[in-house]
């Protein structure tokens, strides 16, 4: 697909990722990722942001009200309240109705702090686009201007959609393919047809001399560019999973895997060769401490544990593990009164309440003083990072600490 593709999406559409509308944010995603690669440019103007915030809070309340006020059972008649089975519909129904205003609560939480997954699948898009100054003296004159002479798109005096229109005229560059995403009439022809406005189709080609189309849903817009795309998508995941296993340094695994993060939904044999990578090729190995790497692993754990087999997920799971090493000193408990075999058991069965603990007997080399010692290792799961690391040895001091001074009182 060639890269001059351009997409406006209306705020309409945007909010109907909150209600009942029948595209699903797997469409959003789907465009953010060839947005992200290039395939497509995204256009935001200010406009449509502000009108999406504008409205978001009332849209949302509008059907969650309607969500709410749902009766389970509804008016049954005489003779269904008559039956020997009522009461067990009757508790099934109130059971349904609490788990609802349950359900209600936890989502007026989000709402309020923008967490649904709408909203958060909704800023990715916005940040990945491009936005266009609607406020520009420029073009608010512009669709101040067609408003006046009722030039479409947008209702009567409403200059809304005639700022997006404007600002998206002087912004996109000259012999644009431009798809134009609404779910209103304002862009629509007032024929028979779902085409976009003749008026707008003949401006658009005179003034940037490129093509328009209007769709009504992302998913026809993602069915008619994805094709292309998905392929192209594909093959680049298959390539740099496969680079990914073969990586030959440190710095070419980093770069890999930054590629890599750009993407979701990784087939099984790219999945096989992801992991495959970490497991034998020790470039991958041997830095998988290093954040973006360990991230990009536990996401990948996170994510398909239950898609990549058991063997895998122990393999991922050993691997992904912070060891840290503490000496425990013979001679400075001997000097101390403290029984070292009491000192690891109570080491061991404190930390084990939070990580895996395993001791081992080792002979350290730091000189006559330290020739008799016990190394303990501190072994936790995910998330493998240096705060964590940091966080078990001052665990490991603390309880040292508070056994020796239990022994020494």
């Amino acid at each position: 697909m060639a890269n001059d593709v351009h997409i406006f999406i209306d705020t309409n559409i945007f909010l109907g990722f909150f209600e009942t509308k029948p595209d699903s944010l797997a469409e959003l995603i789907k465009l953010i990722e060839m947005a992200k690669n290039g395939n497509v440019v995204l256009w935001l103007p200010e406009q449509t942001k502000r009108e999406f915030w504008r409205n978001r809070e009332k849209s949302i309340k509008t059907h969650l009200k309607e969500f709410e006020q749902r009766d389970s059972l509804g008016a049954a008649p005489v003779l269904v309240r008559e039956h020997e089975e009522f009461e067990k519909l009757v508790k099934f129904c109130r059971d349904a109705d609490n788990l609802r205003r349950s359900i209600s609560s936890s989502i007026k939480n989000e709402i309020d702090n923008q967490n649904t997954y709408a909203d958060r699948i909704i800023r990715q898009l916005f940040e990945i686009s491009r936005p266009i100054n609607t406020d520009e003296d420029e073009i608010f004159s512009g669709a101040r201007k067609r408003a006046l002479c009722h030039i479409p798109p947008g209702k009567e005096a409403d200059i809304g959609d005639r700022l997006c229109w404007v600002g998206l005229l002087k912004s996109l560059p000259e012999d644009s393919t431009f798809y134009v995403v609404s779910g209103d009439n304002d862009y629509k022809s007032e024929g028979f047809s779902e085409n976009i406005r003749p008026y707008l189709e003949y401006e658009w080609r005179e003034k940037n001399g490129g093509t328009v189309k209007l769709l009504s849903r992302i998913s026809q817009l993602v069915a008619e560019l994805f094709i292309d795309a998905e392929k192209t998508i594909e093959e680049e995941k298959d390539s740099l999973a496969k680079e990914l296993k073969e990586s030959s340094s440190f710095a070419e695994t980093h770069a890999i895997v930054a590629n890599l993060k750009k993407y979701n939904g990784f087939s099984d044999n790219q999945l096989r060769q992801i992991i495959d990578a970490i497991i034998d090729n020790t470039q991958v190995r041997w830095i998988r401490s290093d954040e973006d790497v360990a991230d990009f692993y536990l996401s990948i754990l996170e994510e398909y544990k239950d898609k990549i087999g058991s063997d895998y997920v122990d393999a991922l799971n050993e691997l992904l593990k912070v060891r840290v090493g503490i000496l425990v000193d013979e001679i400075g408990c001997e000097k101390n009164n403290i029984d070292i075999d009491k000192y690891i058991e109570h080491l061991t069965k404190s930390l084990s309440e939070h990580y895996d603990v395993r001791i081992t007997k080792t002979q350290a080399v730091f000189g006559v003083d330290y020739s008799n010692t016990y190394h303990l290792t501190s072994i936790v799961a995910t998330p493998l990072k240096e705060e964590h690391r940091a966080e078990i040895e001052r665990r490991v001091y603390d309880e040292a600490k508070s056994f020796f001074l239990i022994q020494k009182n």
